[in-house]
């Protein structure tokens, strides 16, 4: 792999990636439009229902962007995702096996992809296991968070793993 090296003595910066801001505004106002459109077009009862639900999630959208709420952290705890439809929560380093990068996604392959299916909320379990079905595990980081650099970013993946087993390693033989 070409690029920075580092040594796994040297500690990384926490990482903290978010989606780019015009995303979560369009996706919101797009949302908002269509509730607008639903409670004109449908004035009945299950269209002003779509239409507030719509509203709900334009604003998630919208705060979410606002906020610049991280969609991924590293850190010496894990992979922590949030904010994503495939978020699997906090991974340990102690259960990562291999990060590789698959088209345009970055894949943290785990011990027992099972676990972590199982720890995430029950309405976000599916798309989990859609995950480990197409990519081999269920903690994938999409292209809409790493950016137009997905490489840069498996790097810097790398690193962190590379310096948590090294503190580990130093912290063992003392």
């Amino acid at each position: 792999m070409s690029g920075p090296h580092f040594r796994a003595s040297e500690r990384p910066g926490p990482v903290r990636w978010s989606r780019p801001v015009r995303v979560g505004l369009l996706r919101g106002g797009v949302l908002l439009a269509a509730a607008a459109a639903v409670a004109w077009l449908a004035p009945t009862a299950p269209g002003l229902v779509l239409a507030a639900g719509l509203a709900g999630l334009a604003l998630a959208h919208l705060l979410r962007s606002l906020l610049r709420l991280p969609a991924v952290r590293v850190d010496e705890s894990g992979i922590r995702t949030s904010w994503t439809r495939g978020a699997a929560g906090l991974v340990g380093w102690d259960e990562v096996t291999r990060i590789r990068r698959d088209g345009r996604v970055v894949v943290v392959a785990v011990h027992h992809p099972a676990d972590v299916v199982r720890r995430a909320p029950r309405w976000r379990r599916r798309h989990l296991l859609r995950l480990e079905r197409d990519h081999g595990s269920p903690v994938v980081i999409d292209r809409h968070v790493l950016g137009a650099d997905p490489t840069a970013h498996l790097i810097r993946l790398h690193h962190w793993r590379n310096h948590v087993a090294w503190s580990r390693d130093r912290a063992a033989r003392s």
